[in-house]
């Protein structure tokens, strides 16, 4: 692969992570995650009117900080 490639796919990468930002809150990715059991996949991503592949890079860009209140409320909101 050469640089140019790379530095594209880097670039691609970054416009995914900040479009999935945009566009899924956390508030809005827990509750749908709440909604359906903590599972990743279509359901989940029809909750916050996007497709797998965005909810998949919103989970994977998560902060730490995010990552956080996502667990806490993980446990939080078990039955």
């Amino acid at each position: 692969m050469c640089s140019a490639d790379t530095d594209d796919a880097r670039e691609e990468r970054a416009v995914d992570e900040i479009a999935a930002r945009r566009l899924i809150p956390i508030e809005d990715l827990v509750d749908a995650l709440a909604w359906t059991r903590w599972r990743v996949g279509s359901e989940a991503a029809g909750e916050l009117w996007c497709d797998v592949a965005m909810l998949t890079v919103r989970i994977q860009s998560l902060t730490p900080l995010e990552r956080k209140y996502l667990n806490d409320e993980m446990v939080r909101r078990q039955p």
